[in-house]
């Protein structure tokens, strides 16, 4: 069971796999100095033209693709939006619903150890 304590909004995602897409450009770039320096200039070249372009082309891609969706709402806009109605069905355990498959030996397995009851009628 998880619990946020905060909102970012989709920035770390934005933040983490821009770093690790930086790493990934430089460890292509310096493995291919290294390799030139070595002699294998057909392995360096090749390193250089081929996957520094791939790296750009997809950090890009995920930019283009996945940037306008980390600007979401705030939490404390939604904190300060009006309070949503949820149907009680929502907080119903599957097992427990109407027109249900029937009960599983490990339905409420996620719930142990917390002091929750599994089932609230």
């Amino acid at each position: 069971m998880w619990e946020r304590a905060y909102e970012s909004g989709g920035r770390v995602f934005e933040a983490v796999h821009g770093g690790i897409t930086w790493a990934l450009g430089i460890a292509v770039f310096f493995a291919g100095c290294v390799m030139l320096v070595n002699g294998a200039y057909l392995q360096g070249s090749l390193l250089w033209l081929l996957l520094l372009p791939v790296v750009y082309f997809y950090a890009t891609g995920v930019a283009a693709r996945y940037g306008a969706a980390v600007d979401r709402t705030p939490l404390e806009a939604a904190a300060a939006a009006p309070a949503a109605r949820l149907d009680p069905e929502v907080y119903t355990a599957p097992a427990l619903r109407a027109g249900a498959a029937g009960w599983h030996p490990e339905t409420g397995k996620a719930w142990e150890g917390w002091g929750a009851p599994l089932y609230v009628r």
